[in-house]
């Protein structure tokens, strides 16, 4: 079937091209203009004259009636896409050319004839040559050509000149036929040049052709041919009256000739009769259709009605719906909590919420009165931020957010959060731009004031001489940590920040948190909220190899969840004080010797004391009192003795009691 589809094809072209009226018509002219010109080549042109003396259709008149033809077909088929104008043009042009040599030659006969030297025809007839276009053909081919050219306008006067024309041409041509039917054709037995009967019947036709073609441009054409009723009417009486006319002459035309033997009243009678039977059988068919016509309207308008009735329920039920839906996003709309306004592509208020009142103390009242009020409220230090936002929405439709800060009505400064965009329809109609508009004070002072903490707490952090750090335990990796590492053990934070436990801690202390930190987040979980605070001495292992002692307060951190996430320490270098509680314990070595060799000596020198006292009981005089006196010398150094020795007993408690042992934990 593929393999003749394109045959299919062009039979559908052939026959919508063919069947229309315009087309049919014209392919008569082509008909009877090649019988002309086949006439002609085979000298028998008296076949197509109609009478012996008559003249036929000349060959060049056959030839424009074919150009002519092609050309109401090309337009019939293009005349609305505009298609093909260049084809009409130039045959429109070419009908021009020939008819104005052919009136040239017509008015100055000392010219050469076209079709005596085309189709080298010398007869004559009744004094007329045969074959020879008349001065009123040529004319007429000349309102053809101008006709055409002026239905290639746009211009309804240029159109409706056209249709007059192709009237004018038809009408032209009836002529020429009546005169024909009632055996006077028209100019005979005058002094004018006679037209032939086929070239009155072409431009009757041709004429009516051109009128169809602009029926539906031009006012004469929808008049004759539209769907009123004044169209049908003139349809169908004016061709009835016409042709009873036509008939009624036609007959009385033959009656005269036989008067001798025919009544002509009794005939004429017969003739009124049979043309009022015409003309009342032509108004019952009428009648008929105008009553069809108006029984259709009528049944159209009821249904109409019905319809209307019925989309007028329907739009009285949409309306409900639609006001009910409106009343609904009023009220949405009014007591949402955020400011919202929507301007026209204008900049003119179409619509603003009743929150305007609460964020910036004026009432929407006023905003509607002053449609500057917005601009005038902004913060002079950020009105050339709101300025420069006001061009910006100007040249984009895109999404658009800025902070700023007004003036409340009662003088407070408010910081808002404005958000807009335009909004723009699917058939892109521009509708304006909504914003909306964001109390956010409490928002940005709280920032602002966080901000502060955080500078603070950085600068606490890194001007610290302890190592602040946060270990996130998912990772096991630092979070953070501060400056002061690279002092303590000679990394930079960056280097730091990428190690592991394992890799800052010796073996022992790294075995140490291994285990034991497992075993504190299980009992902290459990309850024991002593586990929550450490304080281990952990030693560290420095870039250069060497190990640096630490004490290290950690504190567990949990999550919303309870869970135990991160720990946050702190680590101090103690290896000065590792160095002082060593010197401390070598003092107490020393102080717990001296103690006792001062026990002992005091042991010694009062035993010999003793005897003294009782050696210086059998002297007498001098002596003895000499030796008394230095025994009660030697006393008081003794007691002097005694008073150092519960000195340094204090002493020693005192440091023995405030020198941490090594690895010793301190909770909290």
């Amino acid at each position: 079937m593929s393999e003749y589809a394109w045959i299919n094809k062009a039979w559908s072209d052939v026959k919508s091209l063919v069947l229309k009226p315009v087309s049919l018509l014209s392919i008569l002219i082509i008909l009877i203009s090649t019988i002309t010109l086949a006439a002609y080549f085979l000298g028998t042109w008296r076949l197509i004259s109609f009478g012996q003396d008559y003249i036929p259709m000349a060959p060049l008149t056959a030839i424009l009636f074919i150009i002519l033809s092609i050309i109401l077909i090309i337009q019939s088929n293009s005349q609305h896409s505009g298609g093909r104008w260049w084809i009409v043009f130039i045959g429109s042009l070419l009908i021009f050319i020939i008819s104005i040599l052919s009136l040239i030659q017509g008015f100055f006969s000392q010219l050469p004839d076209l079709n005596t030297l085309v189709f080298h025809v010398t007869d004559v007839i009744a004094g007329i040559p045969v074959g020879r276009i008349s001065p009123v053909t040529a004319g007429f081919f000349l309102l053809f050509s101008l006709s055409i050219w002026m239905g290639l306008s746009a211009d309804t006067r240029i159109l409706e000149s056209s249709a007059l024309i192709a009237v004018l041409i038809s009408i032209f041509g009836l002529i020429v036929v009546v005169g024909y039917w009632y055996q006077t054709p028209f100019l005979y037995g005058g002094t004018g040049v006679p037209v032939a009967l086929t070239s009155g019947i072409g431009f009757l036709i041709g004429g009516y052709a051109l009128v169809l073609l602009r029926k539906e441009d031009t006012i004469l054409g929808v008049s004759f041919f539209g769907e009123s009723i004044q169209a049908n009417l003139l349809r169908t009486f004016l061709p009835a009256v016409l042709l009873s006319v036509l008939i009624e002459g036609w007959i009385f035309s033959v009656l005269a000739s036989h008067s001798s033997t025919i009544n002509p009243v009794f005939w004429s009678g017969i003739i009124g009769l049979g043309a009022m039977a015409l003309i009342a059988l032509i108004i019952f068919i009428l009648s008929r259709q105008i009553s069809g016509i108006i029984d259709t309207a009528e049944i159209e308008r009821d249904e109409s009605l019905l319809a209307l009735k019925k989309t007028h329920e329907e739009l009285s039920s949409a309306y409900e719906k639609l006001k009910i839906n409106e009343e609904k996003l009023q009220i949405l709309a009014d007591y949402t909590y955020d400011w919202e306004i929507w301007e026209n592509p204008d900049g003119e208020y179409i619509y603003i919420s009743p929150s305007c009142e609460r964020i910036t103390g004026y009432s929407t009242g006023e905003f509607w009165s002053n449609n500057n009020l917005f601009s005038d409220i902004i913060h002079p230090h950020d009105k050339q931020m709101w300025e420069e936002h006001i061009r910006t929405r100007c040249h984009t439709h895109s999404l658009l957010s800025i902070n700023f800060r007004i003036i409340h009505r009662d003088g407070s400064i408010r910081w808002i959060h404005h958000i807009c965009q335009p909004i723009i329809l699917p058939t892109g109609e521009n509708l304006g731009r909504r914003s909306s508009n964001r109390d956010v004070t409490h928002e940005i002072e709280g920032d602002v004031a966080l901000k502060e903490r955080d500078t603070q707490y950085r600068l606490i952090a890194e001007n610290s001489a302890d190592v602040i750090w946060i270990y996130n335990l998912s990772s096991e990796r630092l979070r953070y940590i501060s400056p002061s590492v690279y002092k303590l053990r000679g990394f930079t934070p960056e280097e730091v920040i990428h190690q592991s436990f394992e890799e800052m801690l010796t073996p022992e202390s790294y075995d140490l948190v291994k285990t034991g930190l497992p075993i504190r987040i299980s009992r902290f979980l459990s309850g024991e909220e002593s586990e929550r605070v450490q304080i281990n001495e952990i030693y560290q292992t420095r870039k250069d190899g060497s190990v640096v002692p630490t004490e290290v307060v950690t504190t567990l951190v949990r999550d919303q969840n309870g869970d135990v996430i991160e720990i946050i320490g702190v680590s101090r270098d103690i290896t000065e004080r590792k160095e002082a509680d060593e010197r401390i314990s070598i003092a107490l070595h020393q102080i717990d010797q001296n103690l006792e060799t001062l026990a002992v000596l005091n042991d010694q020198i009062r035993n010999p004391l003793t005897i003294m006292e009782f050696i210086s009981e059998e002297l007498e005089g001098e002596k003895r009192k000499t030796l008394h006196e230095q025994i009660l010398l030697i006393d008081d150094l003794i007691d002097q003795l005694d008073k150092g020795y519960l000195y340094s007993e204090k002493v020693r408690s005192f440091l023995a009691k405030h020198v941490a042992k090594p690895s010793a934990r301190v909770e909290k």
